[in-house]
């Protein structure tokens, strides 16, 4: 992968609106209606940008709503800016992103469903990947793909690639599907949600929801979505998340992924899915995969040596 011109296609795909503005909505009927959700609040800096990877997709049949939670900045000013493409939004105060979300999701009408977070965004293509996927194969609930990390300024640092389903993988934490490349049926919804109140991992809630209503889920190795990582990221708060998502295993599956048993399994995972890429062809994923954790190791060893 070269990072340069990867970045660099990204940022020129959310750099400016590129869709199709006398497109009716829903006039090709080959293909399912998608209904995206983007909870916001505050996140002026990048929401025009995840505005755009959506709408920028030119999907036939999008549903696209969003919900701000009473934004103080120029998020509201943003959002007024492509509002006649919307098809519902709204700004109040809420009880949080999953009350957001839920809201939304109540307000859609379409068969598949998505929430895109602000400052994420999709790559180009990807609803007519996901729209086309679920035409051909009826009886699968829930997919997802792989995903790009980016800095602010759409600068990808690296990529993040999953390997197919395997649900005692999930139970022993040693597999998280990314919320952002992941799309699902309205009637999975139906039986799994809504999203638990949570600060950090209700879009895991909602992947173990999905395990335990026994719905079919599905891998494609394709890059969908793009997860941005900055200062005001709330996955950063690692040790909040890790609760709540140590927490949620020992509700759902009454396994404590710090075990012994689930440790060992997460490393017997580790070397199937370095065996899965090898066969796959993905060795220059591999090495960066490595060069990565060296690197941060590395990192952290001479930081905690100036300390």
């Amino acid at each position: 992968m070269n990072k340069k011109r990867t970045s660099d296609s990204v940022r020129e795909f959310v750099s400016r609106p590129a869709f199709d503005e006398s497109a009716i909505p829903g006039k090709d009927p080959s293909f399912p209606w998608i209904s995206v959700v983007t909870p916001s609040f505050n996140q002026g800096d990048f929401l025009e940008r995840t505005i755009l990877s959506v709408l920028n997709q030119d999907y036939p049949n999008l549903e696209y709503i969003i919900i701000d939670g009473g934004s103080t900045d120029r998020s509201i000013e943003i959002i007024k800016k492509y509002e006649k493409y919307l098809a519902y939004w709204v700004t109040e105060k809420d009880n949080g992103q999953s009350d957001a979300i839920n809201k939304g999701f109540r307000r859609s009408t379409g068969e598949i469903l998505a929430w895109l977070n602000s400052d994420d965004l999709y790559l180009p293509g990807t609803l007519l990947k996901v729209g086309r996927f679920f035409l051909s194969k009826p009886h699968v609930d829930v997919l997802y793909g792989d995903l790009f990390i980016a800095d602010s300024e759409e600068r990808i640092l690296r990529a993040m690639k999953e390997v197919g389903f395997y649900k005692k993988a999930l139970m022993h934490g040693a597999m998280n599907i990314n919320q952002q490349s992941m799309f699902w049926r309205k009637r999975a919804f139906a039986k799994a949600g809504p999203l638990r109140n949570l600060h950090f991992y209700m879009d895991g809630y909602l992947l173990l929801s999905f395990v335990k209503s026994s719905v079919t889920i599905w891998h494609i190795p394709d890059t969908l979505a793009v997860f941005r990582v900055h200062s005001g990221t709330k996955t950063s708060d690692g040790k909040k998340y890790f609760y709540e998502y140590r927490e949620l295993h020992k509700e759902f599956f009454g396994l404590d992924i710090e075990s012994v048993p689930c440790r060992l399994f997460r490393l017997c995972h580790s070397l199937r899915r370095l065996v899965l890429f090898v066969i796959q062809g993905d060795l220059g994923y591999i090495l960066s995969g490595l060069r990565t954790k060296l690197l941060g190791i590395r990192i952290s060893s001479l930081l905690n040596k100036s300390g």
